[in-house]
């Protein structure tokens, strides 16, 4: 919704990442159906091989929330996760007083890293979208200038009660991440129906 992307959208202005958006690209960010962590994964390891101070925010995770946020190939220890996780909390909290824009668990996650990333100076940040893209709370990037560049992973019938029962309904919201005159990357050959 437009709340949360107005709200992600002001913590990087918050927390000074903006600065370092505007110079070059510093996110990529990653939708689709299948294979999302797979890109996201590949995308880290070869960042981090060229000497990037790389922040990766993907999800579900397996075994603890800690590895839904990470920076090269360590994941966010848990002192700070409670740090910013508290920071973010607050923040959370004081929009949803003023709105009625209700934060769930993934949000809050999204929101601690982010701070996470921006207090650890990190250079670019891959990002993965929770279902969808153009309402995902991940969809927060409003300058094109900040995307490095958008990665459209295979489709198919997922979440069909939110995206809808067709690949083309999907595929919209998929491409929502996109942004004007910035690249994006497609592993998919499929047309929609």
């Amino acid at each position: 919704s437009r709340r949360r992307s107005n709200f992600f959208g002001n913590l990087l202005y918050k927390y000074g990442m903006s600065g370092a958006c505007k110079e070059r690209g510093a996110f990529i960010h990653v939708a689709g159906t299948k294979g999302k962590g797979s890109v996201c994964e590949s995308i880290r390891a070869r960042l981090v091989k060229a000497g990037l101070r790389v922040g990766t925010f993907t999800s579900p995770h397996l075994h603890s929330c800690r590895e839904r946020i990470r920076i090269g190939s360590q994941l966010i220890s848990a002192n700070d996760l409670t740090e910013v996780g508290s920071a973010a909390l607050q923040l959370i909290q004081n929009a949803e007083d003023k709105s009625e824009w209700g934060a769930v668990f993934f949000d809050r996650l999204l929101a601690a890293a982010l701070i996470y990333f921006s207090t650890e100076r990190c250079e670019i940040v891959v990002m993965e979208t929770g279902i969808g893209g153009k309402y995902d709370s991940t969809n927060f990037i409003q300058d094109p200038q900040q995307l490095a560049v958008a990665v459209i992973t295979s489709l198919s019938l997922d979440h069909t009660a939110m995206l809808g029962p067709t690949l083309s309904e999907i595929a919209v919201h998929k491409a929502g991440i996109m942004r004007n005159g910035r690249p994006c990357i497609t592993s998919t050959n499929q047309v929609p129906t």
